[in-house]
């Protein structure tokens, strides 16, 4: 309905522009850590760690021994790998744990655009149907949570 308010006062390209600018702009936020910290991260002989698990492992190597995520530094640019952590990207929309925002949305579609392509639309399918169980199960959550006081969005 937002929109529809702006369209009376604004062009279209002035709209738009606004939009792709709130969801690319994104305030900087200070990291969690110290700098010696993520200095002793970045160091050359830091022992790197598997971005799903966090087993370490010593390169090279192109998969977690513990989950088989696609690990390494050159992962996404080796044509045989690169088939398996584009395939891991595109999983996580349609798994359990997906947190769909606007920009991976935009994401997701585009590249099952591209690498589906005849089979885009079973890969939409899916995507859609997690994206309502997820947002069903959310609101859900936040119907139980308010019925039991110890919700967000209670009134005073």
């Amino acid at each position: 309905m937002r929109i529809w308010q702006e369209w009376k006062h604004r062009s279209l390209g002035a709209i738009v522009t606004a939009r792709i600018r709130s969801w690319w702009m994104v305030e900087e936020t200070p990291l969690p850590w110290s700098q010696a910290e993520d200095a002793a991260a970045r160091a050359s002989d830091a022992i790197p760690v598997c971005h799903r698990c966090f087993t370490p492992y010593a390169l090279p190597v192109w998969f977690c021994s513990c989950c088989g995520s696609a690990v390494g530094p050159y992962n996404n640019i080796m044509p045989f790998v690169r088939i398996f952590s584009l395939g891991e990207a595109l999983r996580s929309g349609v798994g359990p744990s997906a947190h769909f925002t606007p920009f991976r949305t935009l994401a997701y579609v585009s590249i099952g655009f591209v690498e589906y392509q005849i089979f885009a639309p079973l890969y939409f399918y899916r995507l859609y149907r997690n994206y309502r169980k997820l947002s069903h199960a959310a609101s859900v959550r936040e119907d139980v949570a308010r019925t039991n006081g110890s919700g967000p969005n209670i009134a005073p």
